[in-house]
């Protein structure tokens, strides 16, 4: 992905403003399901984000898992009945919520480990000073 790596490696930019002549070729022969891929592949080779989302999720449904039980023992303490089904809902969500925990840690795992294998440098020097 060319233009991600234009971008990250830090030069300066510049806008240049030109008239585009129309196609030479005729019609684009890139169809919008190649479009949907190049975007694809552009925004999971310059961010973890995806991948650590799931994290962000698990832990939502997590936190919304133990406000279900909570409710549902403030139920049970008032004497207010209620089905034993409603136990379920809570308990699914928290399962939920843990599993999609365990696979953001993953994720973040992977993100770095991947990070590492496409070994680019931390930084990019621009200018050398004071060296021979």
């Amino acid at each position: 992905y060319l233009r991600g790596l234009n971008a990250w490696v830090g030069f300066k930019q510049a806008e240049v403003c030109y008239e585009r002549n129309p196609r030479a070729a005729g019609e684009t022969k890139y169809t919008l399901k190649k479009m949907f891929k190049l975007a694809g592949d552009g925004i999971i080779s310059n961010t973890n984000f995806p991948l650590t989302a799931l994290f962000g999720f698990g832990l939502t449904f997590s936190f919304i898992a133990v406000l279900g039980f909570i409710a549902l023992v403030a139920l049970a303490i008032a004497k207010i009945n209620f089905s034993p089904i409603y136990w379920l809902f809570p308990l699914i969500i928290l399962c939920l919520g843990l599993v999609l925990t365990g696979m953001g840690l993953l994720g973040i795992y992977l993100g770095r480990v991947y990070d590492e294998v496409k070994g680019r440098p931390l930084y990019i020097v621009s200018e050398k000073i004071n060296f021979e």
